[in-house]
């Protein structure tokens, strides 16, 4: 099998007992910690239409080995309800299953390692039907996707078998944010595409959007590339920008993600921390 060798190399358990069907050919990995709207994305691509593969989601509930009482608790709540809904939603082509919540060493508990321990099962369940054209999708517990979200994956890759991976086009969540909430994630927005298009007026030729819920790659690409990274934060864009050193990463702009515009401080940088500085009247 392709991937036997990198599941060896990094010591990988398999964490869902149940095979995956012969036609899965994505697979959807949701790391979850301390999530309180995790339903409205299940719903959100449950509601999507189905592409021709089958699909599988993990959700891949984790938490340090060292997490407080309250992470615990929220963790615990989110196995439980995910389950139920999983339990109450079932949908002929599309199977969801949750893992954890999954202790993380302290050295390494966070966003990296998570991914990684998602995709690395994605992998594993690619690999039991030697599915190296298997595509491993990352996403997010607070996001929403558009209807066509599943079937444009599958349609890109398909007319396009020589990439190794694809970024989605994004926009984040506003509709009930305050205005000074809104102007805050608009002009982060603004940055991020100021970003990309510096890069490339530059003469990089690799510019791309690096957002953890918005992209794809091959399973043969991620093994290749030897997985992903246990950095605490940014793990997408370290991952990324190796990833295009391997090949084409395309850019599919016929569906969208939308990731939530959240404060938050579970990473050191990135959407949560800018925008927690810039409601307390800070821009650097």
């Amino acid at each position: 099998m392709f991937a036997d060798r990198y599941l060896e190399k990094n010591q990988h358990k398999i964490l869902i007992d149940e095979l995956p069907e012969a036609a899965t050919g994505i697979i959807v990995v949701i790391p979850c910690l301390r999530e309180t709207e995790l339903t409205n994305t299940l719903n959100s691509l449950n509601e999507c239409d189905l592409p021709k593969c089958r699909v599988e989601v993990i959700l891949l509930i984790n938490q340090s080995e060292v997490a407080n009482a309250d992470t615990i608790r929220l963790n615990t709540q989110t196995k439980a309800e995910a389950d139920k809904w999983i339990a109450e939603n079932p949908k002929s082509g599309i199977r969801f299953y949750t893992v954890g919540p999954v202790n993380l060493k302290k050295k390494w508990a966070g966003a990296g390692l998570a991914r990684k321990k998602g995709m690395d099962e994605a992998i594993s369940r690619f690999n039991t039907n030697d599915r190296k054209d298997g595509i491993l999708v990352s996403l997010d517990a607070d996001t929403l996707l558009a209807k066509n979200y599943l079937v444009e994956l599958e349609k890109h890759f398909n007319e396009h078998p020589k990439q190794v991976g694809a970024t989605l086009a994004f926009e984040h969540q506003k509709q009930q944010l305050g205005e000074k909430h809104r102007e805050g994630i608009d002009l982060y927005e603004l940055y991020l595409d100021y970003y990309k298009r510096a890069l490339h007026f530059s003469g990089y030729p690799h510019s791309l959007f690096t957002i953890g819920s918005a992209f794809a790659v091959t399973a043969e690409a991620y093994v290749k590339r030897g997985g992903m990274n246990r950095r605490q934060a940014g793990e997408d864009f370290y991952f990324l920008q190796n990833l295009v050193q391997m090949g084409k990463v395309g850019e599919i702009t016929s569906t969208k993600v939308y990731p939530s515009a959240r404060l938050s401080n579970r990473v050191p940088f990135g959407t949560g921390p800018i925008l927690q500085k810039w409601m307390k009247g800070r821009r650097t």
